[in-house]
C-alpha cells in the first residue's frame, strides 16, 4: 500500500488524464496539481470532495492509494463496499471467508 496522494495523481496521469483536466475539476492551476504530484502537497477538504465525486473514488482511497487497485471503483465495487460496511464484524468475517472460497473455486476451474 502506498500512502501518498501524489501516487494517485500519477495513476490518473498514467491512465491518460492530463494535469490540466484535474486542475479544471477543482478550479486550481496546473502548477498546483504539479505540486500535489511532485511535492506531496494536498488539496483542501473541499477539493478532495470534488475529486472524490468526479472520479468516483473515496477520499481514503485517494489519500492511501493502493497501486494494485484501479484509481476508480466500478458501481459494483462501490455497492459491495457500502454493503460490507453495514455488516457487523462477525458477518464481515464470514463474508470474507465465503468470498475467498468462491475465488479459490474459480481459480481451480480455470486450471482445468
Amino acid at each position: 500500500m502506498i500512502d501518498i496522494f501524489s501516487d494517485w495523481i500519477r495513476s490518473l496521469e498514467n491512465s491518460g488524464v492530463k494535469l490540466y483536466e484535474i486542475a479544471d475539476i477543482i478550479d486550481v492551476t496546473y502548477q498546483t496539481i504539479q505540486c500535489y504530484r511532485d511535492r506531496n502537497n494536498y488539496p483542501t477538504a473541499k477539493n478532495l470532495i470534488r475529486l472524490s465525486e468526479h472520479y468516483n473514488i473515496s477520499i481514503d482511497d485517494m489519500l492511501y492509494y493502493n497501486e494494485d487497485s484501479p484509481p476508480v471503483k466500478t458501481a459494483d465495487e462501490r455497492t459491495l463496499l457500502q454493503l460490507y460496511r453495514k455488516l457487523p464484524q462477525n458477518e464481515r468475517e464470514l463474508l470474507i471467508e465465503r468470498m475467498s472460497e468462491l475465488a479459490e473455486d474459480e481459480d481451480g476451474k480455470q486450471g482445468l
